[in-house]
């Protein structure tokens, strides 16, 4: 029984999926199937084959077939020059102040001057394959809910949107320290860090102050953190 940490060669997943090498290397270069290079030589992740099987509408190969992989299926995390062709992304990619330093997550640094890309996240196409996707059940709660990372957003649902009066295309990659009250963000920030320690004292549930962005009013939260590889927060209100 293959594990979700196995890898295989282009020529066991041909083996695998009863194609040609020809036909897995078609799916690599044209980025259907996502797959890392090591020199000349490919390396696919099994979960990443299993979710471009089902998103296809292809037959799971039995060697595949385990209930671990039976929840949902995200594409691989790649950065976004590798997403538009790794080595052989455009100039104007390598110019790019993500490229340049290397970052994993572009949307925060969307309103760099050193930022190429002229698509807004919420239309792009990678941020609507990679990071879309695991975010999306915030748009399925119905109280205001946002996704974060470190100090950045990944997104947030309409509720929250309006909650902190700001457009829920312009909450991706926002930064955390405008929408939380000054006297809040030092509480917010410690949990984070030491969360990110491993420190299980961190609370899950604390109250803090937000903004308004487009107001002078702020308000008071009962700010409740599922920490799991973000965070989501999950806001009960009060006004101030």
């Amino acid at each position: 029984m293959i594990t979700n940490e196995k890898t295989l060669s282009v020529s066991e997943t041909a083996r695998l999926c009863d194609v040609s090498r020809g036909t897995i290397n078609y799916w690599i270069k044209a980025n259907k199937l996502h797959a890392k290079r090591s020199g000349r030589n490919y390396s696919i992740a099994v979960r990443e084959l299993i979710r471009f099987l089902k998103s296809t509408g292809k037959n799971i190969p039995a060697e595949l077939k385990n209930d671990e992989f039976q929840g949902p299926l995200f594409r691989s995390s790649q950065p976004c020059w590798e997403y538009w062709g790794g080595k052989n992304c455009s100039q104007a990619c390598k110019d790019c102040v993500v490229f340049v330093n290397k970052l994993d997550n572009c949307f925060i640094v969307k309103k760099s001057s050193g930022i190429q890309c002229s698509t807004t996240c919420s239309d792009c196409q990678y941020y609507r394959e990679i990071y879309l996707p695991r975010i999306h059940f915030i748009h399925q709660i119905q109280m205001p809910a946002a996704v974060y990372k470190d100090l950045y957003l990944w997104g947030g649902n309409r509720k929250f949107s309006q909650l902190v009066e700001v457009q829920e295309k312009d909450l991706i990659g926002m930064g955390i320290e405008v929408l939380v009250h000054p006297d809040s963000l030092p509480t917010v920030i410690s949990n984070i860090k030491n969360r990110a320690l491993g420190d299980p004292q961190v609370p899950r549930r604390y109250s803090i102050f937000f903004n308004r962005v487009n107001s002078e009013s702020n308000f008071f939260i009962n700010f409740h953190c599922i920490y799991v590889f973000f965070h989501f927060l999950h806001p009960w209100i009060q006004d101030r």
